[in-house]
């Protein structure tokens, strides 16, 4: 499997389901929904769902959960 480390600090275009809930505390549940209601962009790459990491912060920006 390809998978890309971060080495230089910066940050990554994309975020799994997994790390968007522990960045932002919202429920998987909740992240799965925004993304059915279009709320949430996201990709499917293989078995992976992606979110773009710019979406992530409108939702939570939206949602006032900033």
């Amino acid at each position: 499997m390809f998978r890309m480390t971060q080495t230089s600090g910066a940050e990554p275009l994309t975020v799994s389901i997994k790390e968007a809930v522990r960045m932002t505390s919202i429920s998987r549940s909740s992240i799965y929904r925004a993304i059915k209601a279009g709320r949430l962009p996201a990709r499917k790459l293989g078995a992976r769902t992606l979110i773009p990491l710019a979406g992530l912060r409108r939702l939570v920006q939206e949602e006032g959960c900033a």
